[in-house]
């Protein structure tokens, strides 16, 4: 089990005026409208509220129609936690307790890691996050995942679905294209976006995009391809491409480079003077004259006393 200081789910502090069930039961009806019909969910979370507690709310996805979050109370978990198997076995059950409001299907998911918050460092209390990938016939879903939060002793506070849910349809793990032609592709689509060609290139990996139809989130067999331009003195540019495995056809693109603008002060302890280190002349906080900041993309910015740099950081 890793430790890890950054909370993964946020649940409870969803917002007041977020499209959320109310706690009362006669009033958890959503309506039928927008492009997707729209499962009973209103059923299955009296369902869930009359074994788990009226406490529970959800936030629906208006892509899918189904929920995506699930929290605002505790459900008591049927085991004991004490290994990361464990953690992964809790967060099975209570994927598949919840399934007729997520509608992701459990066989989807397969354990990705076991994180412990110590959240009490914050005034708060100790928590477990599971995170589940989504494989669909052994091609993984991009960017998709079910994370649960729990408390330590295995009762489930939240989950959070961005995952295909409703996956009844076969899909053939095969493509017609070739990952060669999907690179050419990529490479001209790249030119166009960014009037460069690009300098580097990942190999193309065969996923299932989510991409939307006509408001619907659907998932579609592509080929990913990242693509960078990178020259000293300038932004650097860097795309994400997904095209169609079969016909080619450009699904969506993201921007793989981001710009921020970060203003400080770092400080260092050292001594004064030049005299070494010791009782009577101890390290003090001062500002730090200089320094040198390497990026992940191998560049170097050395600062002197206020000189700003930029660096470019890639996110992937």
């Amino acid at each position: 089990m890793s430790i890890s200081a950054a909370l993964v789910l946020l649940l409870p502090l969803a917002p007041a005026t977020s499209p959320v069930l109310s706690q009362t039961p006669d009033s958890a009806a959503q309506s039928d409208e927008g492009p997707h019909p729209r499962p009973a969910l209103e059923w299955s979370l009296r369902e869930w509220r009359a074994e788990h507690g009226l406490a529970w709310r959800i936030l629906s996805d208006p892509e899918t129609g189904y929920a995506q979050m699930l929290f605002g109370a505790q459900a008591a978990a049927p085991l004991f936690p004490r290994s990361d198997a464990d953690w992964f076995a809790l967060a099975d059950h209570f994927v598949r307790a919840s399934s007729a409001l997520h509608g992701v299907a459990a066989s989807t998911l397969f354990g990705e890691s076991v994180h412990f918050l110590p959240l009490s460092l914050a005034d708060s209390s100790d928590k477990i996050a599971v995170s589940l990938r989504q494989e669909i016939a052994g091609v993984p879903v991009d960017g998709a995942s079910v994370e649960l939060l729990f408390a330590l002793d295995g009762s489930l506070l939240g989950l959070q679905a961005k995952a295909l849910p409703d996956w009844s349809e076969t899909i053939a793990p095969t493509a017609s294209l070739s990952a060669a032609t999907a690179a050419e592709i990529a490479s001209e689509l790249f030119l166009a976006e960014s009037g460069v060609p690009a300098t580097s290139s990942g190999d193309p990996l065969l996923v299932i995009a989510p991409v939307l139809r006509e408001g619907v989130r659907r998932g579609q067999l592509a080929w990913r391809t990242d693509l960078f331009w990178r020259e000293s003195d300038y932004a650097a540019q860097g795309w994400r491409f997904f095209l169609n495995a079969h016909t080619g056809e450009f699904l969506r693109a993201q921007d793989l480079v981001h710009e921020f603008d970060v203003g400080g002060t770092v400080s260092t302890k050292a001594t004064t003077g030049t005299s070494p280190d010791s009782g009577s002349n101890p390290a003090v906080a001062q500002p730090m004259v200089r320094a040198r900041v390497t990026s992940t993309t191998g560049q170097t910015v050395k600062a002197t006393g206020k000189t700003v740099g930029k660096i470019d950081l890639v996110v992937t």
